[in-house]
């Protein structure tokens, strides 16, 4: 079963330091989310020094039409954008899974609704409603939300697995870059 909830009942705004953008890739800068929706709202990098360094969080864009990210690696937010999380008392829920899933359900919410003279900013979108699933109590079902996001994982996993094998192209070997 799903259920309507308001955006502002189940996540919120995290605040931010303001970051100091810089031209430099170095190791004492990071990724900062903007409005841009390439590169997983990662357009920016700023100088770590003074930024609040956020991770396993949501970045919002605020000008523009309005989309959603999971954030999965450090990241801070520069302008433009915004970061929720998990309220508190849902915090312990706070998985790649589950916050892949409400990423989903906050996009079908709100892509589309903003545009530039409309913006996506937390004070229009948390007001904003977004169905969730639900337990037999009618709480938020974040154990779906888990079950079904791993499950959905585990199935394109096997499709590149199988589409590989088909292909011939079994001859691979995946290796792990640095940033």
């Amino acid at each position: 079963m799903f259920k309507s909830f308001v955006i502002n009942d189940v996540l919120t705004k995290i605040v931010t330091a303001k970051a100091q953008e810089t031209k430099d890739d170095t190791a004492d800068t990071i990724w900062a989310t903007t409005a841009g929706w390439a590169n997983n709202n990662l357009t920016k990098r700023v100088k770590r020094q003074g930024a609040t360094i956020l991770k396993n969080a949501i970045s919002i864009t605020a000008n523009g039409s309005g989309k959603a990210f999971y954030q999965s690696q450090e990241f801070t937010v520069l302008q433009d954008s915004y970061a929720v999380k998990l309220k508190p008392q849902y915090e312990q829920y706070n998985s790649k899974h589950v916050l892949l899933y409400l990423v989903s359900a906050l996009n079908k919410t709100i892509v589309g609704k903003y545009n530039f003279t409309n913006k996506s900013g937390w004070n229009r979108v948390k007001h904003d409603v977004v169905e969730l699933p639900t337990s037999t109590s009618g709480q938020i079902d974040f154990a779906y939300m888990e079950d079904y996001m791993r499950k959905l994982e585990l199935a394109r996993i096997h499709e590149l697995k199988t589409y590989l094998k088909t292909t011939g192209l079994t001859d691979y070997k995946l290796t792990s870059t640095k940033k």
